[in-house]
């Protein structure tokens, strides 16, 4: 008897993606036999850790073939794997507190509003980039309980978008004590 030990399973994996790939490559010019592929695919690709490219393919085959069953499953992959809010916090110590939310892909570094994406609850509010990967919505109060909705469709770098809206919560606390004495 021999003994199958994680290298085998890896090695399996592995394989199972090659011929995946090699299937889909030399698949029939047919939007119903690529789609089949595509998925099986997708399948081999998630086994093997690569959930982002998974989801890709899956998409590229509903947009060649639209099937409930692939909808259901690029659904799931992309609350995995797809673009989605990491986390999040407010910044209370400054003069104009704000809260941000830090997403797992990139955003588009320039040319894009982001404001239409992000319902503000109260006028006077705005919307500004916080680094690469995040967005910051400014003019909160201190002592004030905040709730922010980043909409469904907002747009990352790479094309992906926001596929559900997220309302994010939280208190702006007052600021911390601090002392400035003139120099």
């Amino acid at each position: 008897l021999s003994q199958s030990g994680p290298q085998d399973g890896a090695r399996a994996r592995t394989v199972a993606l090659n011929a995946a790939l090699n299937a889909w490559l030399r698949a029939p010019d047919t939007p119903a036999a690529q789609h089949n592929l595509l998925s099986l695919l997708s399948q081999a690709l998630e086994q093997n850790g690569m959930g982002r490219e998974a989801l890709k393919a899956l998409r590229y085959a509903q947009s060649l073939s639209p099937r409930d069953d692939t909808a259901t499953a690029i659904d799931r992959l992309a609350g995995l794997y797809g673009m989605r809010i990491e986390s999040h916090r407010i910044e209370s110590d400054l003069a104009s507190p704000r809260l941000c939310a830090e997403f797992t892909e990139e955003l588009v570094a320039a040319g894009v509003d982001y404001t239409p994406y992000v319902q503000l609850p109260q006028p006077g509010m705005t919307v500004e980039p916080g680094g690469w990967r995040e967005l910051c919505v400014a003019g909160l109060k201190h002592g004030e309980r905040a709730s922010v909705t980043f909409r469904e469709g907002l747009p990352a770098a790479d094309g992906q978008v926001l596929a559900k809206s997220v309302t994010l919560t939280g208190y702006v606390r007052d600021r911390s004590p601090m002392v400035n004495l003139p120099a």
